[in-house]
């Protein structure tokens, strides 16, 4: 599967946001990731069906299974705050 870029527009606060967080090394692509697992979720046909919180499970699920654990993001939200 080939990835694609796409255009999302975003609130300036939100957008600040992401330019920070972009900065920081291995955190761009934490957010891409983060990204991908819920836009799977809400747009593909076969998800479609589920409710918000099941949707917010699999996204958990899937997200531990590439190493986005609960610890690793609190480390993160942690060092950010510096």
């Amino acid at each position: 599967m080939t990835d694609k870029a796409l255009v999302l527009r975003l609130d300036d606060e939100l957008a600040a946001a992401y330019e920070k967080v972009a900065q920081i090394e291995g955190e761009h692509e934490k957010v891409e990731l983060v990204m991908n697992l819920l836009l799977r979720q809400l747009l593909l046909p076969q998800n479609r069906r589920r409710t918000l919180m099941e949707i917010m499970d699999a996204i958990s699920d899937q997200a531990e299974a590439n190493g986005l654990t609960d610890e690793v993001l609190n480390e993160d939200v942690k060092g950010s705050r510096g």
